[in-house]
């Protein structure tokens, strides 16, 4: 059986799990509201600051329902994982893995914008049907800096990466000692994965569209769901079309 101090320690890194995607997905939302809204000047003078919070807040209830079901699979890794000496290792590149596609889809986000200003859409698609070689070298060509925007990416993760494992590996260190420190932990951690999996089981109804109150402003309320999301809805509304083909569906057809 795992002594206390082993769920405590289970449940403690869980909870870290938790809040590194948390925060890297806010940092993700408020650097593409900063770029995209503010500094290319889409959000307009009119920007409310309550806007943007809603934005903020929102999508971190949106963002919930991704990384529930991760945060119980980084659960059980950290199980599974309990007896091989490079566990840390291991659960730093799922947590990469996790963290680089967040960062990914932000950065194409943010320059699926600039090119068609709008979040991903159905026209995102359309790319299957384009001159892909032609999208290639204008994205080579610098007017959408594409390849600043890779660096980016690579860079952000490999640092998202570097913190991670050190954290992971100051958390081993720590002592959790008492009754009292336990089951704050493993109280703490059941719940926040339980709120963000509130949201998880409606995904494909998408409860939360009802739940959260949309910014007044049209690109902030946009930049809301965030870039999964988008993804999702232009799938499923692809996926729920019958007898329709999927050009004419780009194209706005049925």
């Amino acid at each position: 059986m795992f002594s206390r101090a082993s769920v405590s320690r289970f449940f403690l890194n869980v909870l870290f799990f938790i809040f590194a995607l948390m925060l890297l997905s806010f940092i993700c939302r408020l650097v593409f509201i900063a770029d995209t809204g503010f500094l290319n000047g889409a959000v307009g003078a009119r920007a409310e600051s309550g806007d943007v919070f809603r934005a903020l807040f929102g999508g971190a209830r949106y963002d919930g329902r991704i990384i529930a079901p991760a945060a119980v699979f980084y659960g059980f890794l950290y199980f599974a994982l309990s007896k091989w000496r490079r566990r840390a290792a291991a659960l730093t590149v799922f947590a990469s893995v996790c963290g680089f596609a967040l960062i990914f889809l932000s950065v194409c986000d943010s320059a699926y914008y600039e090119i068609y200003g709008d979040t991903f859409n159905s026209i995102i698609l359309g790319l299957i049907y384009d001159d892909r070689e032609a999208i290639f070298k204008t994205g080579l060509s610098g007017d959408y800096n594409i390849i600043f925007r890779s660096l980016l990416v690579v860079i952000s993760t490999g640092f998202f990466a570097f913190m991670f494992y050190k954290a992971l590996k100051r958390l081993a260190a720590v002592r959790i000692e008492g009754t009292v420190p336990a089951f704050v932990l493993s109280a703490s951690a059941l719940y926040c994965t339980a709120l963000l999996t509130a949201s998880t089981w409606d995904f494909k109804g998408g409860s939360l569209d009802y739940l959260v109150t949309p910014p007044k402003n049209a690109v902030l309320r946009k930049a809301t769901p965030g870039a999964l999301r988008d993804i999702f809805v232009v799938y499923s509304n692809y996926k729920s079309l019958k007898g329709g083909s999927f050009e004419n569906y780009v194209r706005g057809g049925g």
